[in-house]
């Protein structure tokens, strides 16, 4: 959020704010009927050619095979696009009626969670998860309706509205946090105040310099338990972002009053277990968190542990990653309003 990463500015929208979300409203409607009329023609056309192969026995001569197979075949050409469509009406509709934040001052007196990001990670985190678990094409089915954002904040619900700065220049707000916008030149200030008030931080890590102020900023003014690293990237740029943290808290240490204690050892970047074995990979990749004295755990969530790329054991892998997670930020205490 740093004029490194583009200086925000607020979006001028081209027509009339409550026809842009009836619009919204319309088509996340459409896009939600498409989804399970998608879903419901492959899974149609799985029970067809299921039906068809049990009546059949193999026996190619028997009649309506032939038949059975044609309509499962058209079930899936049609149900396949259908469903795809579906999911990204849903997005942009949701987009289209998003409401954002008027002025950041109005959340000085309420519990939130502050999402912080590079933001070249938006055109990552706003797309939809594309790749099934499994190679055949009824497995769309299983893809989550929800943005890679979506499914991010989503870890994080009961803890407080999650609310963002929006990227500059952006023609609608995401899915997922709600956006406000900064003018010129008042990031720092601004976003110092929103990490100083938040109930909770999540800081998606990467190789930027706003993002790696914020960081530092966070280890400042922040209670360790309250900071959340999430890690979207492989493991180059986040080597990249730990080796200028570095040079970025030595630098702010030196120039700028404290108290600035010594900065915390971001762990290594955990190597899958099984890396030559077919995974189906998250957007979010892990979580880093801190305990009291700031010594950080680094929660990687491994796609190449279940033998089977079944979708209740991999949604099972990250689900357990993050319980112990949730349960610590649901017990924080409701954060004093005299700091920062």
């Amino acid at each position: 959020m740093s004029p490194e990463d583009g200086t925000p500015t607020a979006p001028g929208p081209s027509d009339d704010a409550n026809v842009r979300r009836r619009r919204g409203a319309r088509l996340a409607l459409s896009g939600r009927l498409q989804t399970f009329a998608g879903s419901t023609l492959m899974l149609a056309g799985v029970g067809i050619g299921s039906a068809a192969g049990n009546v059949s026995q193999g026996d190619p001569a028997r009649p309506g095979l032939w038949i059975a197979l044609l309509s499962a075949v058209v079930c899936g050409a049609l149900g396949v696009p259908l469903f795809h469509r579906g999911r990204r009406a849903r997005v942009h509709g949701d987009r289209l009626r998003s409401a954002t934040i008027d002025s950041f001052e109005t959340l000085a007196r309420q519990r939130y969670v502050l999402y912080l990001r590079p933001f070249d990670l938006d055109a990552q985190t706003a797309e939809l998860p594309t790749e099934p678990p499994s190679r055949w094409w009824a497995s769309d089915f299983h893809l989550s309706r929800k943005t890679h954002e979506e499914q991010m904040m989503r870890w994080f619900a009961g803890l407080g509205p999650s609310i963002a700065v929006g990227r500059p220049g952006e023609p609608l707000p995401l899915t997922g946090a709600r956006r406000g916008y900064l003018g010129d030149g008042e990031w720092k200030e601004v976003v110092g105040a929103l990490i100083a008030r938040a109930h909770v931080v999540l800081l998606a890590v990467g190789p930027k310099p706003g993002t790696v102020w914020e960081f530092t900023e966070a280890l400042r003014t922040t209670e360790p338990g309250r900071l959340v690293l999430l890690v979207c990237h492989r493991p180059e740029p986040y080597e990249r972002f730990r080796h200028m943290v570095a040079g970025e808290y030595e630098r702010r240490a030196r120039t700028e009053p404290g108290p600035w204690p010594a900065p915390p050892r971001l762990p290594d970047y955990p190597a899958l277990r099984h890396p030559g074995r077919r995974s189906w990979d998250y957007g979010l990749k892990g979580v880093i968190t801190f305990d009291p004295d700031w010594k950080a755990t680094f929660t990687r969530f491994d796609p190449t542990q279940p033998l089977v790329p079944i979708t209740l054991i991999i949604n099972g892998i990250q689900r357990r990653g993050m319980r112990p997670v949730r349960a610590r930020l649901a017990e924080l205490p409701a954060r004093s309003r005299a700091t920062g």
